[in-house]
């Protein structure tokens, strides 16, 4: 999220961009011209000009893309708002006592999505009781992709590195060991809910997720 990224910007914002910094480059040079009373300027003088409108054009990108959630503006560029704090559930493919005759393993979550426009980042905490005390695994997320749907929707894919809880009690039972995976999830701008599912890697495992906003998302 610190490093400045372009992977969200359409192929029409890009090219308007470069004909500004062109246009700000043709007007500092002339501007130059004007000052020094030089019809032309040496080949230095129109490197240094070049090389400062790319100092300014990539500050004020780097400061745009990590401050600029304006709605107006992330609409402009084909992007959701998913920052937040959320709570839900995940069920897994696994089952309890690893017995096919009795329910899914359900693990309840809590996470927190930081977000700008260079991309976002997911922290997820898992929980295998309703109140949320005892801790089964956390997670973080890292190269993640939003793509918005034709419906209005908006894909959402990262991957993510999941560390379990060696001490809780279950771990013996069902092996709360350290694991990457992939998350496929559809966010509804109109709900703010995001469902979906994941897929773990070396455990062959998977299941489906469901996370609400909570009240003092933004």
């Amino acid at each position: 999220m610190d490093s400045l990224s372009l992977k969200y910007y359409p192929v029409q914002i890009v090219s308007i961009l470069i004909c500004l910094v062109a246009a700000v480059n043709f007007g500092l040079t002339s501007l130059w011209s004007q000052l020094t009373e030089h019809k032309t300027l040496t080949l230095w003088q129109q490197v240094l000009c070049i090389a400062g409108t790319y100092g300014v054009a990539m500050t004020a990108l780097t400061y745009l893309n990590k401050y600029g959630m304006w709605k107006p503006y992330i609409k402009l560029l084909g992007l959701c708002d998913i920052r937040g704090r959320y709570k839900g559930v995940i069920i897994s493919s696994y089952h309890y006592e690893d017995n096919p005759d009795l329910p899914h393993v359900t693990v309840y979550l809590e996470a927190t999505i930081a977000q700008n426009l260079n991309g976002f980042y997911v922290e997820m905490r898992c929980f295998s009781d309703p109140g949320r005390i005892q801790l089964t695994s956390e997670s973080v997320s890292h190269d993640g992709t939003i793509k918005k749907e034709p419906e209005g929707t908006y894909r959402i894919v990262y991957f993510y590195s999941n560390k379990g809880n060696l001490l809780h009690p279950a771990n013996k039972e069902v092996g709360l060991t350290s694991h990457d995976g992939v998350c496929v999830l559809k966010f509804d701008p109109w709900t703010g809910i995001l469902t979906g599912d994941y897929f773990t890697h070396e455990r062959s495992s998977y299941g489906k997720i469901t996370m609400e906003p909570e009240p003092e998302r933004k």
